[in-house]
C-alpha cells in the first residue's frame, strides 16, 4: 500500500475539534479524513495518509491507542511517514 501525501487523517474525540482542524487542512489544499480515535485504527489499515493530526484531549492521552499502529506504519515505510502532529 502506498502513502497518499494528499490525505491527512484528523483524529480526536471532540467532533467540533475534528471539523475545525479538517477545515484548516482542506483550506491548505489537502484532503482530510476525520475520525474518532476508535475508528481511526481501522482507517489506518486501509489508508496510509501523508500526515496524521492527533487531538490528544486535555491530558494528551485520547489517541494513545493509535501510537503503536502509527509506529508500525512508519517502520514499514522505512521513513518517518506518516508525519504526526499532536
Amino acid at each position: 500500500m502506498l502513502t497518499d501525501f494528499t490525505r491527512v487523517l484528523v483524529v480526536g474525540k471532540s467532533p467540533v475539534n475534528r471539523v475545525v482542524v479538517s477545515k484548516i487542512v482542506e483550506r491548505s489544499g489537502l484532503k482530510p479524513t476525520s475520525k474518532s480515535p476508535e475508528a481511526a485504527a481501522t482507517t489506518l489499515r486501509s489508508l496510509i495518509p501523508g500526515a496524521v493530526v492527533l487531538d490528544g484531549g486535555a491530558d494528551n492521552k485520547d489517541c494513545d491507542a493509535l501510537m503503536s499502529g502509527i509506529d508500525a506504519l512508519r517502520r514499514t515505510s522505512g521513513r518517518s511517514l506518516p508525519s504526526v502532529i499532536l
